[in-house]
């Protein structure tokens, strides 16, 4: 096995010159024997592993595996039973990709007037998909912020990052990179604007909950003068 921990049947029974079922055989007696005390067998024979750590660690690599499996096909289902939780997990995961790559890009780039623009469109981004993620009747409202906003923005967070590895920084490319953080300033106001417009229900319900609230306090003569006279009523 030349020093290694593990190998396949396959591979020792060419090296052994002998065939798979015969390797395997003279393995197990190796085991039972105590010439190799600590070797295992994956579970269907195909590998062999030599001590007792290389083998439990493989079976945590299984089980990892095994759960990802069912976590992956569990997910499966409920995307087949339900579309619309699949369009709301397909928005969620294209939307965690463009932030992974606008914070790669952030954490590349070592100027800070540029990193404060990247953290704020960071943060703005991620709070419009944790919206949708607890709303997801709000989807309709971010399809062009997915199609269209986001996209281009990160084309255009990827060419500063381009521009600022060129060794010269020329005329042009500081002119580029000036107009890139100026329409970045754009683009935050514009989804910290979008980002409020996704709670514009909310707060309706909230203004209309607090009108029907003050509403039923005055005739129950609970605010202000009306309470004053009720208590002194009540009290003489």
């Amino acid at each position: 096995m030349g020093g290694a921990v593990f190998c396949s049947i396959d591979k020792l029974s060419d090296i052994a010159g002998e065939t798979p079922e015969r390797t395997k055989k003279d393995l197990k007696k190796m085991i039972s024997s105590g010439a190799c005390p600590q070797g295992h067998f994956d579970r269907d024979e195909t590998c062999f592993m030599v001590n007792d750590e290389t083998y439990n660690e493989f079976l945590q690599a299984e089980r990892e595996y095994a759960a990802r499996m069912e976590e992956a096909r569990a997910e499966e289902e409920k995307k087949q039973a339900d579309p619309k939780e699949t369009e709301l997990l397909t928005a969620i995961e294209e939307g965690n990709g463009y932030l992974r790559q606008i914070r790669a890009v952030n954490d590349a780039l070592p100027g800070e007037i540029i990193s404060v623009k990247l953290d704020k469109l960071e943060n703005v981004t991620a709070r419009i998909f944790d919206c949708v993620r607890q709303h997801p009747e709000k989807l309709p409202d971010i399809r062009r912020f997915m199609r269209y906003y986001m996209p281009t923005t990160l084309k255009l967070v990827k060419a500063y990052e381009e521009f600022e590895t060129q060794p010269v920084q020329g005329e042009n490319i500081t002119k580029a990179k000036q107009e890139i953080e100026r329409a970045l300033d754009t683009v935050n106001v514009a989804f910290a604007n979008l980002l409020d417009s996704l709670f514009a229900d909310e707060a309706l319900d909230i203004s209309a909950d607090i009108s029907t609230l003050e509403t039923m306090l005055k005739q129950e003569g609970l605010t202000g003068n009306d309470f004053e006279k009720t208590s002194g009523s009540k009290l003489s």
